[in-house]
């Protein structure tokens, strides 16, 4: 009986130590993920005023978001989950979209003013809303990870 019961209170003692064991395995990872996440909004965040405190303009040149999105290709994700990724380049491409957008403008205005006809001013606020909405996945995905994202 008391063989038993050692048994029983020991085969507890080591369910209960590898459960701890898992949990503690777990959290470790998901505050190693959580910290990848944050290092690149918090790289993003630096170089988004970096990048744009240099455009003193409300409209920043093509070449100014073209700066902006090669920064962001350059951003190390290795260490983030595959949802952050693939939610923050969908970001990326938005942002290129705004660059190709801002550079078609000028190339459209310098043809119109050498042939005379109306330049082809495209609409950015599609591609504005397409910003903001891949940026609200990468927050909701950041958030699910437990990480809050800070205001630029």
């Amino acid at each position: 009986m008391k063989r038993q019961v050692l048994f029983t209170v020991g085969g507890i003692a080591i369910v209960f130590f590898v459960i701890s064991l898992v949990s503690l395995v777990y959290l470790l990872h998901r505050a190693s993920v959580a910290k990848s996440i944050r290092d690149v909004l918090n790289t993003d965040r630096a170089m988004y005023h970096e990048v744009f405190a240099e455009a003193h303009d409300a409209t920043p040149s093509a070449e100014t978001v073209l700066a902006y999105t090669q920064g962001l290709r350059e951003i190390d994700m290795s260490d983030c989950p595959t949802d952050f990724q693939l939610a923050y380049l969908d970001h990326i491409h938005a942002w290129e979209s705004l660059a190709r957008a801002r550079s078609s403008v000028i190339k459209n205005v310098i043809f119109s003013l050498l042939t005379g006809t109306i330049p082809n001013i495209s609409d950015e606020q599609p591609i504005r809303e397409e910003i903001a909405k891949t940026w609200n996945e990468v927050e909701r995905i950041a958030l699910s990870y437990g990480v809050e994202v800070q205001k630029l």
